[in-house]
């Protein structure tokens, strides 16, 4: 299983350093985090970057307070391991022409979203020299065409490189070059396995947050995209059946229209 390798990477070697993680108090990330907490055993520094814009910045303070709170209690030898996160605003985040024109050349290819422009400038103002990224493996090629680099080309057979890659290679390798991607090789589905197998998904995995608009009474809205993406791999029992609802009768809309 692609996990479990994962589970032997070259943190386990009692690093003095603390690993640099981006955490959102999403799946992806809360997964790697509990992977390094408590099956690398190493010290993390967790990194938050507060966007006002994000209707979601609420529920995501409230999952991520809730789920240090949990795992240091559940696992007491996570205590000083879990670092106290570091928040930086977005608006802070240093305006860098070279990584805002790397970025800008690869999106006139393909679409890439901006957060790899900010989290990269943060990087470099802050001299951070690698932050893992929880980017799962993607399940559709289509999604693959930006970062074809990252992954083995034999777990892809039917994958195309796209014409435009040689071009834009010198500025993937630039922008990327901040980041680590321990999860580019296991899917939700996989996690979902190992997290039962190891029994953190009973108030830890199963309290984490997705939904860029959550409703009135914070729960996930069913229509947003996180809210589609969840929904279009069978993890919809992570939003109640009323708003399932809606994302089920808006793809029948769409198929009608």
């Amino acid at each position: 299983m692609v996990i479990a390798k994962l589970s032997h990477s070259h943190h386990s070697l009692e690093s003095e350093k603390p690993v640099n993680l981006l955490w959102t108090g999403g799946w992806d990330s809360t997964f790697r985090l509990m992977q390094l907490l408590l099956v690398e055993k190493v010290a993390v520094q967790p990194y938050y970057i507060i966007d006002y814009r994000r209707e979601s910045i609420g529920m995501e303070f409230k999952s991520m307070r809730y789920l240090r709170k949990k795992i240091t209690e559940t696992y007491p030898e996570t205590r000083k391991l879990l670092l106290p996160t570091i928040h930086s605003e977005l608006e802070s985040i240093n305006p860098d022409k070279q990584i805002t024109e790397s970025y800008l050349k690869i999106t006139t290819y393909r679409h890439l979203g901006d957060q790899y422009d900010w989290l990269t400038r943060f990087c470099k103002q802050h001299n951070i020299g690698k932050i893992e990224i929880a980017i799962e493996k993607f399940l559709d090629h289509n999604e693959l065409s930006i970062f074809p680099y990252l992954y083995n080309p034999d777990d892809y057979p039917t994958f195309k490189k796209p014409d435009y890659y040689d071009i834009v290679k010198p500025e993937l390798d630039f922008l990327f070059g901040y980041f680590k991607i321990p999860l580019k090789d296991t899917t939700k589905p996989m996690m979902l396995q190992y997290a039962r197998e190891k029994g953190w998904m009973n108030e830890i995995m199963d309290k984490t947050w997705f939904c860029y608009r959550p409703t009135r009474l914070n729960l996930p809205c069913g229509l947003c995209k996180p809210c589609e993406q969840v929904m279009d791999i069978r993890f919809g029992w992570r939003i109640p059946l009323h708003r399932r609802g809606l994302y089920y009768l808006r793809k029948w809309k769409r198929r009608i229209f």
